[in-house]
């Protein structure tokens, strides 16, 4: 008796996680392309095919993006550093704290226009065949990055 009931379990298992992996492999999404990825020259280089020069350019400009977000990061942990000390401080107004929030949102926004202008330079740099599949690339990223945006991208299409 203890066979089968054991029998019974160990298929009752296994039916379970059948169910489950074929369950999360046909609906759950699948993973898009990484941000790590579109910001790696040398991965960019075996996705697309650059040339030793096109891949020296985006090095390049990849180096000067990653200053250009350093900076801006630091901008944005500083004001939100000075947030999180004035938040309850009696002397702040709201005022005062919406500068901060401000200060950060600068930072944020300029972060954000300086990863568009490196997309685009990227670009520039590209064949017209090496452009598809990059701005492809770039839009798979862009709308995989947020789980809510895959139905409102579908319908501005």
């Amino acid at each position: 008796m203890n066979r089968n009931v054991l029998a019974t379990i160990i298929l009752a298992a296994l039916v379970a996680a059948a169910s489950f992996g074929f369950c999360r492999y046909a609906f759950c999404a699948k993973p898009g392309v990484s941000l790590s990825h579109i910001d790696d020259a040398s991965w960019l280089k075996s996705a697309l095919g650059l040339s030793g020069e096109q891949a020296q350019a985006i090095a390049k400009l990849q180096s000067e993006l990653g200053h250009k977000l350093s900076d801006c990061d630091n901008r944005n942990c500083a004001a939100r550093c000075r947030l999180g000390a004035a938040l309850f401080a009696a002397t702040n107004s709201p005022e005062q704290l919406r500068a901060l929030v401000d200060e950060m949102s600068h930072a944020q926004a300029e972060s954000e226009l300086a990863t568009l202008k490196h997309i685009r330079a990227v670009d520039r740099l590209l064949t017209p065949d090496q452009q598809k599949r990059y701005e492809k690339l770039v839009n798979d990223c862009v709308c995989t990055m947020c789980q809510n945006n895959s139905s409102s991208a579908e319908k501005q299409r």
